[in-house]
């Protein structure tokens, strides 16, 4: 350290510099390489003091002398910052100011004056052969070398042995061994890594090239490839067995091992899971195995193995106890046909093979019995077929698609006995199902082509005896009959006797009971009930003038309700009620002088209790009209009304009907004319009325006339003011504001 006074502050100087020179000359070469170089440049400025000068920005001035000679470089000036009083900096010098001679540098701060005295500059030991490093301050790459000789690099050990060694003239790295000096690895230039065994063997090699890179792993007793792998032909060769585990410990974690010399391949997970290998007959084969251990799965490519003949694969399947529950063959037997059969851990239960009784492919099913219950072959008597059997082995259903009369037959049993027969070519070559009892008596029969050439069917009962007979074409026309023996009970005729309409007839004995007839003689539809030997009820689709028409009689025959839709062809409804005797009591006859009317001799209404009138109301402004309000004629508004206003109104004209749950019993109006509106308003008849007893309590038989108060009623305390303003007289006393009132307006 060097400290240097000034007229203001101190200076405090620590320079490193290192000089390149050869280890030929130590002052006839130039220590630089060509262009400019630099000088590593740290000191303290302090105060005068000894303190150091504030942080902040400094501009540095060096000038290099010859020593004895003068300035042979500089000025050189550099800006820089003050940190705690250091400045660090990096001098630019010419190699041409280099030429062995001493050499000092001076330095000034701030545009001062140079500090004396000067630093001399010299080399240190550490910078020798310097000049074969490019960059002196090896902070970038490293060159060992130059244009005419290759560079290289040998790390000795402790013993001088060279342990690392790197060649620029064969572009090789080799790491030796430290005790024997052996090559243990070498890396060359054409992308070739070796790695050698203590003996001197060639333990490992990976090659990179354009062709794609290679790895190998040699036997060290004898140099032999043992592991071979090639990134251009995706090859992985072992020699022996080829082993990954997924944890350090076989017997604790899984492992894949690969066995090339006895050709199979194995996983473990605590146990085998999977095995891979040539079976006896010299086919691959695969295992696969439960978590328990037992065997799950086979597949072998050849399976003629122990006690099993065929040369074809084969596909076994375990279930948890480990016994062989389904098996696939290719070639069953050595007869080419392939072979599935599926069972429990004792007997078959499914047997599929592709060549069976008559050449075709088959498939057999068994309960747990081992007993065969269906059969499906695809080639009997050179049609598919199907047989179901009972438990016992017998069987109870045959599907065969050419039972040998060139139609397909089904055809169901009781395992002594058909019992259902489906033919589609027996019967003059027409499909035909037949259907027997027990007893061998046939109950139904459908012939494709019956009598006449047209289809029939026949439902038969216990005895044989028809039942139900079907025919296409009974006298030009299907017919359907339902017997009960002796008589016809139902009679479904599609054409009625040629009259060209479908008609159904259901009978009681010998009478007729029921009659449906889309043609009832005029010409519309026409339905008859009867009651013994005379008509309860007929609906006639075109009845006396051409409308529909119901009529509904007594036992005796007697008509006592008449309903027809076009009433002596004037075009209206007519409804009659008649009496024991056929006179008209009750009449609804909806065109009387163009206008509908009821007729009868006493009405009795039931639903409400007063007689109304609608009426359009004009309320007043902000006011809602309500059931019981009281209301006047509207003289702005004729046929109208509004709400009453005030005590004594002479114009008073009802009471809105509804209110206190109490209804209209009747209502009378005209639509589209002024006798019309949309409230019901009480003229007579009894209603609930809102009520004002300012004027007086209110109890029954009290004449009540309008209020002051809108829409409400109070008694008439002065007779002579109310005449002519009379609502009704007061039923009940008031409560929660309504009084009931017996409308009479006088």
């Amino acid at each position: 350290m060097i400290h240097q006074k000034t007229s203001t502050r101190r200076l405090s100087l620590a320079t490193c510099l290192i000089l390149a020179i050869s280890a030929r000359s130590l002052v006839a070469e130039p220590i630089f390489a060509p262009d400019t170089s630099r000088i590593s440049f740290q000191a303290l400025l302090t105060e005068p003091g000894g303190d150091p000068v504030p942080d902040g920005p400094a501009n540095l001035t060096f000038q290099i002398y010859e020593t004895g000679v003068g300035l042979v470089e500089g000025p050189i000036p550099i800006a820089t910052i003050v940190t705690n009083g250091v400045v660090n900096v990096m001098i630019p010098v010419s190699r041409t100011t280099w030429d062995g001679g001493p050499r000092e540098l001076g330095v000034s701060v701030n545009g001062g004056a140079e500090m004396t005295p000067r630093i001399p500059l010299v080399s240190v030991p550490h910078a020798f052969r310097v000049d074969r490093v490019e960059n002196e301050e090896l902070t970038d790459d490293v060159l060992l070398g130059d244009s005419s000789s290759e560079g290289s690099l040998l790390v000795n050990n402790a013993s001088g042995t060279v342990s690392i060694k790197l060649d620029g003239a064969t572009g090789t790295i080799e790491a030796n061994d430290l005790t024997t000096g052996t090559t243990r690895v070498r890396a060359d230039s054409s992308g070739v890594v070796q790695v050698f065994s203590p003996n001197g063997f060639m333990a490992g090699r990976l090659v990179g090239d354009l062709a794609g890179g290679t790895f190998q792993l040699n036997d060290t007793t004898n140099n032999f490839p043992s592991i071979f792998a090639s990134a251009n032909s995706g090859l992985v060769r072992t020699r022996d067995e080829f082993v990954l585990y997924n944890a350090l410990s076989e017997a604790t974690f899984g492992r894949f091992f690969v066995d090339p010399a006895g050709g199979r391949l194995e996983t473990f997970g605590g146990g085998r899971t999977t095995l891979l290998g040539s079976s006896f007959s010299g086919g691959g084969f695969m295992e696969i195995y439960q978590t328990s251990g037992d065997l799950g799965l086979s597949l072998d490519g050849d399976q003629s193995t122990a006690g099993a003949g065929g040369a074809g694969g084969a596909i076994r399947g375990y279930n948890t106890g480990g016994t062989s529950t389904f098996f696939l063959t290719a070639d069953e037997n050595g007869n080419g046909s392939a072979l599935f059969t599926m069972g429990d851990r004792f007997n078959t239960t499914v047997r599929v093979t592709a060549n069976g009784n008559g050449g075709g492919g088959g498939i057999n099913l068994y309960n747990n019995s081992g007993v065969e219950t269906a059969q499906l072959d695809g080639d009997a008597d050179d049609a598919g077929e199907l047989i179901l059997f009972d438990a016992s082995g017998i069987g109870t259903l045959l599907a065969d698609a050419d039972d040998g009369s060139n139609g397909a037959r089904f055809s169901i049993g009781n395992g002594d006995r058909e019992s259902m027969r489906f033919d589609a070519g027996v019967a003059n070559g027409h499909p035909e199902i037949r259907i027997w009892r027990g007893n061998d008596s046939e109950v139904f029969r459908f012939n494709g082509s019956g009598a006449n050439g047209d289809p029939d069917m026949y439902l038969r009962d216990a005895s044989g005896t028809t039942a139900v007979s079907m025919l296409a074409d009974d006298s030009d026309s299907p017919r359907v009959i339902v017997h009960d023996g002796n008589h016809s009970r139902i009679i479904l005729d599609a054409d009625n006797d040629d009259d060209g309409a479908g008609r159904i007839e259901v009978r009681r004995g010998n009478f007729q009971s029921v009659i449906l007839d889309a043609d009832g003689g005029g010409a519309g539809a026409y339905l008859q009930l009867n009651n013994g030997n005379n008509a309860g009820a007929t609906l006639d689709a075109r009845g006396l003038n051409s409308g529909g028409q119901l009529t509904l009689n007594r036992e005796d025959g007697q008509t006592t309700v008449v309903l027809e839709a076009n009433q002596l062809g004037n075009g209206g409804a007519l409804l009659e009620l008649r009496d024991a005797t056929g006179t008209p009591r009750i009449t609804l006859d909806t065109d009387v002088n163009g206008d509908g009317r009821v007729i009868t001799e006493e009405l009795q209404i039931t639903g409400g209790s007063d007689l109304s009138e609608q009426f359009e109301i004009r309320s007043g402004e902000q006011r809602r009209i309500e059931p019981g309000m009281v209301v006047c004629i509207d003289p702005a508004n004729p046929g109208g009304l509004v709400l009453s206003s005030k005590a004594h109104d002479r114009t008073v004209a009802g009471i809105v009907s509804g209110a206190g749950g109490v209804k209209t019993g009747m209502m009378m109006g005209q639509r589209g004319s002024v006798a019309d509106g949309r409230y019901p308003v009480a003229l007579t008849g009894r209603v609930y009325c809102k009520v004002d007893e300012s004027a007086g309590s209110i109890v029954p038989g009290d004449l009540l006339t309008t209020a002051n108060r809108a829409g409400c009623c109070m008694k008439v305390t002065d007779y002579a003011a109310a005449q002519g303003a009379i609502i009704g007289k007061a039923m009940t006393a008031p409560k929660d504001g309504l009084v009931l009132v017996l409308v009479s307006l006088q």
